[in-house]
Order: C-alpha cells, then sequence, then structure tokens
C-alpha cells in the first residue's frame, strides 16, 4: 500500500546477477515540494556514494544497472530514471552464490521498534563468501564497513538516509514516518533468503 510523504524520495537500485535483476531500496529526506531536479540531486548522491561503495562486496557476476527515484507526495508524483550505462560490475572475482542468498545488514536510526530500525538484503555475493549457514565473519565485517562508508559519504551532502515505515500497529500511517539512519550492524550471520524479483 502507497503510504505518502511529501518530503520523500524513493531510490530503487537495480541489479543484474547472471541474468537475473533484483532490487533494493533506499529512503532519503529532502526539502518538498519534491520535483525532478531535486530527484536527480538525490540519485547523483546515490550513484557517487552508494553504487561504487554496495559494488565493491558483489560478486564480479553482479552489475548494478539502474537508479529509479520516486517522489513520495502521491502515486502520480514526479519520477526520474538513470540507466548507469556502462553498468557499474562487482568487484570480488568468483562465482556467484545462488541468488536467493543474502547477507542482511541492519540499518538503526537509535529509536526503539520496529520502525526505528530497517534491513537490507545484500545478494549478489560470491560463493566463496558464503559458508554452509552462515555468511563468513570476514565479509560481514566488509559489509558493515562499507555500509559505514556510505553512511559517512551521505553525511556530505544536503540530503538524509533514512528508514521509512509505512505502518503502526498493522494499520497504515496516514503520512509515512521518516527516521535518519546513524548507524549499522549485523545482527545475525545467517544466510537468508532474498525473495524480491524484478518481473516475477
Amino acid at each position: 500500500m502507497f503510504v505518502p510523504n511529501a518530503a520523500i524520495v524513493q531510490v530503487i537500485v537495480e541489479y543484474l546477477t547472471d541474468g537475473i535483476e533484483w532490487t533494493n531500496t533506499l529512503y532519503f529526506q529532502s526539502s518538498a515540494p519534491i520535483d525532478v531536479p531535486k530527484i536527480d540531486t538525490v540519485l547523483n548522491a546515490v550513484e557517487n556514494h552508494f553504487v561504487g561503495n554496495i559494488a565493491s562486496i558483489l560478486s564480479s557476476s553482479t552489475s548494478v544497472t539502474k537508479l529509479t527515484g520516486y517522489s513520495m507526495a502521491s502515486d502520480t508524483a514526479p519520477k526520474s530514471e538513470r540507466t548507469l550505462s556502462p553498468p557499474v560490475q562487482g568487484s570480488r572475482a568468483g562465482s556467484a552464490a545462488p541468488l536467493q542468498d543474502a547477507a542482511t545488514i541492519t540499518l538503526n536510526t537509535g529509536n526503539r521498534g520496529r520502525s526505528g530500525r530497517g534491513r537490507h538484503f545484500v545478494s549478489g555475493l560470491r560463493e566463496a563468501d558464503l559458508g554452509v549457514t552462515e555468511v563468513e565473519a570476514v565479509f560481514l565485517t566488509d559489509l558493515v564497513n562499507t555500509y559505514d562508508n556510505i553512511l559517512t559519504a551521505f553525511a556530505g551532502v544536503p540530503i538524509l538516509w533514512g528508514v521509512y515505515s509505512r505502518y503502526s500497529g498493522g494499520l497504515p500511517r496516514a503520512t509515512g514516518l521518516f527516521q535518519p539512519i546513524i548507524g549499522v550492524s549485523v545482527s545475525s550471520p545467517k544466510i537468508k533468503t532474498q525473495r524480491r524479483r524484478l518481473g516475477s
């Protein structure tokens, strides 16, 4: 269900691993009203500070291919699309793990409850970075360091990266709640399952 907030930009990051598309979603706070130039400013920040960092921990069989930014003011509000040409290829040489296998990182806002934290499922990893049931410890350290670098980089631009909550007590909010991210952590080394795909 769409839940609006006129000061928020949603960014869908699209990836391609061995011919299969998958996504991550980021949320940023800007100043209302959100128009295409403001969305493009956010996309510039994501391209400059997120894409290269995240590619550094992905399998060379994975590429970051496209960014799409949406104003969350309404479900008909402006959007902007950017195809990355060339795509940004993952840096880690080696065979890709099955795409449904993912590491997870927790996005912390310092507030309690489910609305006060988010998660990213990071797929497109090397087989060598996964054990039988757990993500390798060295990779988890790299994962946290990478997201710390992203958080530090975003601190230098005039937007806030955060967690966006649509629901409270199981019911949709009238306005989405945005909380800035202040840190990241790994709550479990277990290999998780990434279910989201494009076109499925």
